[in-house]
């Protein structure tokens, strides 16, 4: 899986970095460091954002037939109608904040 960075934030911490090592870093090494930072200006960019995780906890309604879930990242309701099981397990995304339903399967991995 690639990885990604910003950018910007990275080349002020560079440009911060050579600026304080006076006298440490020879000027062509300066120049080269530069010159890096203006060649990953030119990289291609994605567009990329953090996944957040999540999972599906049910909210029961008294005398309801239908099963409602409620998200652990926004909070929000999802109504699975009778299906509910079947959505529960294969509804991948909310719908509302675009949480990964998949907290219990990250939480496994992070334990083994």
């Amino acid at each position: 899986m690639a990885e990604h960075i910003d950018k910007t934030h990275y080349d002020e911490r560079v440009r911060i970095a050579v600026g304080m090592s006076e006298g440490e870093l020879t000027d062509e090494f300066k120049d080269g460091v530069l010159f890096t930072l203006e060649l990953l200006k030119t990289e291609p960019t994605a567009d990329v954002r953090e996944v957040v995780h999540a999972k599906w906890i049910e909210y029961g309604r008294p005398r309801c037939e239908e099963q409602h879930y409620q998200c652990t990242n926004c909070e929000d309701y999802v109504n699975f109608g009778q299906w509910g099981e079947y959505y529960k397990n294969n509804f991948r995304y909310c719908p509302h904040c675009g949480a990964k339903m998949d907290l219990e399967e990250v939480e496994q991995c992070q334990h083994q």
